[in-house]
């Protein structure tokens, strides 16, 4: 049980590190404040005839061409996101089939590491706002799951039935 709960915490905790290492090094862009945010106490609080001033419509519209330049900048940093945290995955993936292939249980807990650091990539795309991409992100991770599963499963099961003996 132990080490179960080793293999999982070290999954959880790669992911959470890649995750992380993301954020600190590739921060996403800061979303404009409102005007009311900016201007708590001015004359952009709203008028006690309901309409809006020339300075409440002004302030709003910069916000709004504000906003929507944050919103191009976000979904080109969820696009990268997900391209960072995927390719990262796949690395990962391919090492905890490769090189850790001596060490099980390490191997199991980065192999849990790029499942949850593919699947926090595939959740990334969805920011992008592009449906091709996350298509393909999405499509990404199939693949890396079916071959996964291929090899970590069938192929060391027929591996450990039918061991190569040398002569």
């Amino acid at each position: 049980m132990i080490k179960f709960v080793y293999k999982l915490f070290l999954g959880v905790l790669l992911a959470a590190t890649i995750g992380m290492g993301i954020a600190t090094f590739y921060p996403a862009p800061e979303m404009p404040k409102h005007p009311s945010d900016k201007y708590p106490h001015s004359s952009s609080e709203p008028s006690l005839t309901g309409v809006p001033s020339p300075e409440q419509i002004e302030k709003q519209r910069e916000y709004d061409e504000d906003y929507e330049q944050y919103n191009k900048q976000r979904e080109r940093h969820d696009r990268n996101t997900a391209v960072i945290a995927v390719a990262v995955s796949l690395g990962l993936l391919l090492v905890s089939l490769t090189a850790l292939t001596k060490i099980e249980i390490m191997a199991d807990g980065v192999l849990l590491g790029g499942i949850f650091s593919l699947l926090y990539g595939i959740v990334r795309s969805f920011g992008s706002g592009d449906q091709k991409f996350i298509f393909v992100a999405t499509l990404i991770g199939l693949i890396a799951a079916l071959v996964l599963g291929y090899f970590k499963f069938v192929k060391s099961e027929e591996l450990t039935k039918h061991p190569k003996h040398k002569s």
